[in-house]
């Protein structure tokens, strides 16, 4: 669980997050959504201690982030951010480097760690391309690879800035899959999303930004019920059939 007590935060000299107060809960999968720039990114970078906050506290599994150190952390949050450098290692080195707050130096894998990211790469369809290098992957693997990174770290919370970007639609469905299952583990699942009618089918809750603001946080239903989405992105949002959305520009 992660809980967020009047936070604010500021990315260089922007005041990217202002005084936001909300609660991810363990066994659920909130999408975060807003227009680009409203305070998405900043807000996750801040709940695993990427971006100190300059006002209010975050409490991971009811521990103040500011009374955790960093492996602490670590162990407890897992982030995949939406913008990622590609080292010149392979696909199972990068997996294995999720196990990294689980091991002290140097750093030797045991046979646990590796069968942990062996099945990761597994799951997400990459372990015949283990041992090529992750410049010769396509946009979709690597993406792929980064998020079997993120299951090989094994923490309670997991927290993915746009993680469908460059996956085709049959990964963006096993991707959904996968969170779901995780969800059923007792995982607690926070995800940007830009796809909005995606975030009301696939999220147990939604949370919605703008101008650094919560404007609203509750489950699909109450979201569409709150008329928030047509204030932070000024559109209209119908339903055509029972699970089919639309949005319309005014």
């Amino acid at each position: 669980m992660i809980k967020i007590e009047c936070l604010s935060c500021f990315y260089g000299r922007y005041h990217a997050v202002k005084n936001i107060s909300a609660t991810f809960n363990d066994g659920e999968i909130t999408a975060v959504i807003g227009p680009n720039g409203c305070g998405k990114s900043t807000l996750l970078s801040a709940c695993c201690g990427q971006i100190v906050s300059t006002s209010g506290e975050i409490l991971i599994n009811n521990t103040l982030i500011t009374e955790m150190s960093r492996t602490e952390i670590a162990q407890n949050v897992a982030l995949l951010p939406q913008f990622r450098l590609v080292p010149d290692i392979t696909v199972e080195t990068l997996v294995l480097h999720g196990r990294f707050p689980w091991i002290g130096y140097p750093r030797i894998y045991s046979n646990e760690d590796r069968e942990i990211a062996k099945q990761a790469m597994k799951r997400l369809g990459i372990h015949e391309k283990s041992n090529l290098l992750l410049s010769l992957l396509s946009g979709g693997e690597r993406q792929r690879a980064y998020i079997a990174m993120l299951l090989t770290q094994n923490t309670q919370n997991i927290i993915l800035d746009e993680p469908a970007t460059y996956l085709d639609i049959v990964h963006q469905l096993e991707l959904e899959k996968i969170l779901v299952e995780l969800k059923k583990e007792g995982k607690c699942i926070v995800t940007v999303m830009h796809n909005i009618g995606n975030a009301i089918e696939f999220a147990d809750k939604i949370a919605v930004m703008t101008n650094g603001r919560l404007l609203a946080l509750g489950t699909p239903q109450e979201i569409i019920k709150s008329n928030a989405i047509e204030q932070a992105f000024n559109v209209s949002i119908k339903k055509r059939e029972q699970y089919d959305f639309f949005l319309n520009t005014y």
